[in-house]
């Protein structure tokens, strides 16, 4: 029995050193496939290679400070969302950053504030009190229920029944701007929260109690929403939901997690490059999961600095409705996401967009990246409290997409009557069914960190 403790701490203390050993290969796989896939290659947004060794070694540092700073071996669910983060956002930025020549004041910048809340959420959460029961709780989740076939009627009503050109993923960029899709402002406050909340929710709910068809019904709402858009994140969000919430059920479901996304994407690049007889299959997976949802995000933000480098900063416009609050366009009425389009891609019909690590410089410059990075910190923290009172694996099911499309949305629009309210007013108020017991088995494994989860 003390040989069998004695080798499961050794595993527990080694398994960090395996992950980063995954970061690793994960980092250098990335940065391979940018070299010989993007470089020259004939796509709207150009990629250039300019490789520089010290730049090349200060990425590997922070992707080496960044990566140790998480606390790998706490069970909390803010591990997992902050190694999502670092995967999908700090990994990309950093290839941009060594091997294209992005600015080094914007990324240090970054690394610097994603390091500080690494630091905040590594400290205890903070518990909020509220009066909350399971009555108010089952309240608040039938109306989200109510909200979505509220919203299924809207959509019918004013577009009809949906297409199938959305089915030929490729075809959805052609179908959004035909203009087609048309909702009125109110209804899409309503459409961002049903996506974003509502069904993540409601379908986490369901695989949890093992209601597959309520489940599968939910996810076929989404399908059929996005039929409608042809928004490509609300496709991606049902094998996420179907895949992590069982899994995130499985004790060691944090290492499985990191080492699978780091091997699984290594292995796709690999035999990208070598196998001739897969390489539609393999080319197209590579374009959407790699080209399209980390390092063309990733050089979006740097592109976003230097255009906002050089023009008024947003404050607090668009932030507010403008029947809520108006604010005067600093812009002056220019688009900035197709503005940039035309000036570094030639594009003028096409909208570039991207997450909130530039939408912080965006809005308030310098200052802006490190509040939102503290802004998210203490969400974080608030979702680690909120485990205690769902368990793990619903915060995972709730928490994943909103923090998945955090890649290529804004989090400070979304906490003022967007997907984050919702879900801030949610992490307060609501009261899972969870037993005394279990109850007091989540606060041990939250504030003991024996090994990773």
């Amino acid at each position: 029995m003390m040989q069998q403790a004695t080798f499961e701490r050794k595993i527990a203390l080694r398994s960090p050193v395996i992950l980063f050993a995954c970061a690793l290969l994960f980092k250098l796989a990335l940065d391979f496939s940018f070299n010989k896939f993007l470089v020259g290659a004939g796509y709207a947004y150009r990629f250039s290679f300019h490789f520089d060794p010290l730049r090349y070694a200060l990425g590997l540092g922070w992707c080496t400070v960044l990566f140790w700073s998480i606390d790998h071996s706490a069970k909390k669910p803010s591990t997992f969302l902050l190694a999502m983060l670092y995967l999908l956002e700090i990994i990309p930025i950093t290839t941009i950053y060594s091997l294209e020549g992005g600015s080094h004041i914007y990324y240090h910048s970054v690394c610097i504030a994603f390091f500080l809340c690494e630091m905040m959420v590594r400290s205890s959460p903070a518990t909020i009190r509220f009066r909350r029961n399971r009555i108010f709780s089952g309240i608040m989740v039938s109306c989200f229920a109510a909200a979505v076939v509220l919203l299924l009627l809207i959509l019918i009503r004013e577009n009809g029944l949906p297409s199938l050109t959305a089915l030929n993923i490729y075809k959805v960029y052609e179908m959004r701007a035909s203009g087609a899709f048309h909702l009125s402002k109110y209804a899409n406050y309503l459409l961002t929260w049903a996506t974003n909340v509502f069904l993540p929710i409601l379908i986490t709910l369901a695989l949890l109690k093992n209601r597959w068809f309520s489940a599968l019904l939910m996810c076929g709402v989404l399908l059929l929403i996005y039929l409608y858009t042809g928004q490509k994140t609300f496709l991606f969000v049902i094998p996420l939901l179907i895949v992590f919430v069982p899994w995130s059920k499985r004790e060691n479901f944090y290492c499985e997690f990191f080492a699978c996304f780091c091997i699984g994407f290594s292995m796709l690049i690999l035999l990208r490059w070598i196998s001739p007889v897969l390489q539609s299959a393999l080319s197209a997976a590579y374009d959407l999961l790699c080209r399209r949802s980390m390092l063309l995000p990733a050089q979006n933000k740097f592109v976003y600095y230097d255009y906002f480098s050089t023009r008024p900063k947003l404050g607090l416009y668009g932030a507010f409705p403008q029947w809520l609050v108006s604010i005067p366009d600093p812009l002056q009425g220019v688009d900035y996401g197709y503005d940039i389009s035309a000036i570094y891609y030639n594009r003028p019909n096409m909208n570039s967009n991207t997450g909130f690590l530039a939408e912080g410089y965006m809005r308030f410059g310098y200052i802006g990246i490190f509040l939102l990075l503290q802004l998210l910190a203490v969400l974080l923290r608030m979702v680690d409290g909120f485990r205690l009172r769902a368990g793990y694996a619903m915060t995972v099911g709730v928490f994943l997409y909103p923090i998945f499309v955090l890649a290529d949305g804004h989090l400070f629009d979304s906490l003022i009557l967007g997907p984050w309210m919702i879900l801030v007013i949610f992490m307060l108020f609501y009261q899972g069914a969870i037993k005394r017991k279990e109850y007091i088995l989540e606060t041990c494994l939250l504030y003991t960190s024996p090994s990773p989860r």
